[in-house]
């Protein structure tokens, strides 16, 4: 039986029409495009979930529903997917998934973060990671504001003196 499968597809090979050959120059950007990665800005609105709920194997992602998240999951990949993007602009990183994994991989790092620990552990540290991080920007900004008021005070009070 195989050979005379093979002898028909070799039968019709040979009657096919040999396709011509190009040489004109093919503009592939639009059809690279269209198989690479989406940005990270842009992966949402395509493939209809956020990229932390691929990255963190989150595969009830669809099936979460406010009603549903209770744990305020939902919340908490928001919040990391607007640390992540925020992370990217903040390097001058490309608006790419591999600059995602990039800056994740270096919070997963720090965190110490297994890949055998189940999605919704993994969302708490980061969640947390985060929400210290944000925490220590406002404390940061806060304070760099009060070291200003200071040192002009200072100033003012050296110039009346």
């Amino acid at each position: 039986m195989g050979g005379l499968v093979a002898s028909v597809l070799n039968e019709m090979t040979a009657q096919a029409p040999a396709e011509p050959v190009s040489t004109e120059k093919v503009d592939t950007v639009g059809t690279e495009k269209s198989t690479a990665e989406p940005p990270l800005s842009k992966y949402a609105e395509i493939k209809g979930k956020p990229y932390t709920a691929e990255y963190l194997d989150i595969d009830f992602w669809e099936a979460l529903t406010p009603q549903l998240d209770v744990e305020g999951i939902g919340k908490n990949v928001g919040m990391i997917e607007e640390y992540v993007a925020k992370e990217i602009g903040n390097r001058n990183l490309e608006d790419t998934l591999d600059s995602y994994r990039e800056v994740m991989g270096e919070v997963k790092s720090f965190l110490n973060i297994s890949p055998n620990e189940k999605a919704e552990g993994r969302i708490d540290r980061y969640a947390n990671y985060i929400n210290l991080k944000n925490r220590q920007a406002k404390e940061d900004v806060r304070h760099e504001k009060m070291m200003k008021r200071i040192l002009k005070e200072s100033e003012h009070g050296n110039i009346s003196s």
